[in-house]
């Protein structure tokens, strides 16, 4: 399986996979989809969206969260195989690393890019960072786990602490202390998502102990659209990366043709 289809289970093979979880991120990736759909409209003008709106905020920090909670089930599910698969343990750190390292270099060049096309709002430290930087720093700290359970949750409680605290400069916007009048795009600081990450690795080492399914599920997804989704959540680093230049692409393509006008 190619390395972008899916960083955080590449170590379980598709046929060993389980399928909720992959059917989770499908479900996480589609949301994702149609939010930015609805943020382009808005940003061409074609159509008028109140984003001021709590119904909007609460959606972006629900799917953030699922996919940042998905990423520690993830993380736990993948180190499970692999330590059931491998003696040498210490390659596993390095292995971890570099994933975690290569999803932030990821992250760092979409801080580039937005940082051209959309200066104002430049994703300094976004979903991708968080879970590139999540990988690297959990993986050392799976060996206390429950514990990672009520470190989780304080990490999460510490965030209405900094909620309103502001500093001048970037320094510390990545743990989530904000700069003042700072607008982005996207943010994820790891306070508190390095807790949600933590409620995922104890999710995943209850709902999956060893890998096996404590929950009675059928073994395969059945449903086509479940099949998709599933589908969908072996690739959705591919997905998240790709259909946000697809979507503005096929905007101006509609420009262009004077189809539609945009910036009306």
């Amino acid at each position: 399986m190619p390395y972008v289809a899916n960083p955080l289970a590449r170590v379980t093979p598709a046929s060993e996979r389980l399928w909720e979880v992959d059917w989770l991120r499908g479900v996480a990736i589609v949301l994702v989809v149609y939010y930015h759909l609805m943020f382009d409209l808005q940003h061409f003008r074609l159509l008028d969206i109140a984003w001021e709106h709590r119904i909007w905020n609460i959606q972006a920090k629900a799917i953030k969260s699922m996919f940042l909670f998905l990423a520690g089930v993830g993380l736990q599910l993948s180190v499970t195989a692999a330590r059931s698969r491998e003696s040498a343990q210490t390659q596993l750190f390095w292995r971890y690393a570099k994933r975690g390292g290569a999803i932030f270099a990821i992250a760092m060049l979409i801080t580039l890019a937005t940082s051209i096309a959309l200066p104002r709002g430049t994703i300094h430290f976004g979903i991708l960072h968080a879970i590139g930087a999540s990988l690297i720093i959990t993986y050392p700290l799976l060996r206390f786990g429950y514990w990672l359970l009520p470190a989780g949750l304080a990490l999460i409680a510490l965030a209405f602490v900094l909620v309103d605290y502001r500093m001048d400069g970037y320094w510390l916007l990545w743990l989530g202390v904000l700069p003042h009048e700072y607008w982005t795009v996207d943010y994820a600081p790891l306070i508190p998502n390095l807790g949600v990450v933590f409620l995922g690795v104890c999710a995943a080492r209850w709902a999956w102990s060893g890998n096996v399914r404590r929950l009675a599920l059928r073994t395969q997804p059945g449903y086509r659209v479940n099949a998709l989704l599933c589908l969908l959540g072996r690739h959705t680093l591919a997905i998240y990366l790709l259909h946000q230049p697809l979507l503005f692409g096929f905007f101006y393509l509609l420009d262009l043709l004077t189809i539609v006008q945009l910036y009306a």
